[in-house]
């Protein structure tokens, strides 16, 4: 069975109005955020400075494990062996799954890209992008809650940025190399 064009044009909207956001996110927090590179000179400082940041992200996961495990305590999807109250539990496991795997690829991808970036750079893009993902991921979840065809806002932002870094990512790659 086919997706109808309505339901199509909805997702389209959202993976547009993303698009527009993204930059408009990305752009404010670039020059929003200060240029603070003191302590992250060395590619090492800014690893550590990324997965520090990374605590923000993770945010979004422990969100998602308390709603699954709050729908599963007051719901007869207590037993999770008994299959019984799954259904109930469909929207947000969902969203935990697809936030874990966009964590994945979006953490990866920053890790790598504050490697090549210089110290002002990152100390400005990695907090950026680390917000645009924490943002996403509520916009995923609250438009999943609206309408499921209304995650395309916050799922297309997270996945936008993901796919920008990975490009970057291959870019310097190809351009200066695998060592330091």
């Amino acid at each position: 069975m086919q997706s109808s064009s309505a339901e199509r044009a909805t997702v389209i909207k959202g993976i547009i109005q993303s698009a527009i956001l993204s930059v408009a996110l990305f752009t404010s927090g670039y020059y929003l955020i200060p240029d603070n590179p003191k302590g992250l000179e060395t590619p090492m400082q800014r690893l550590v400075f990324t997965l520090r940041w990374q605590s923000v992200s993770i945010l979004t996961f422990l969100f998602g494990i308390v709603k699954v495990a709050n729908k599963r305590f007051y719901t007869k999807a207590i037993d999770p062996i008994s299959g019984k109250g799954e259904q109930l539990l469909a929207v947000d496991s969902r969203y935990l799954q697809n936030t874990f795997e966009q964590f994945v690829l979006n953490a990866f991808g920053q890790l790598v890209l504050s490697t090549y970036l210089n110290p002002g750079t990152a100390s400005r893009v990695i907090p950026t992008l680390v917000l645009m993902f924490t943002l996403a991921r509520i916009l995923f979840w609250v438009g999943y809650q609206i309408a499921p065809l209304y995650r395309a806002l916050g799922f297309s932002i997270g996945f936008q940025s993901t796919v920008a870094v990975t490009f970057c990512n291959l870019w310097f790659l190809l351009s200066y190399g695998a060592q330091f």
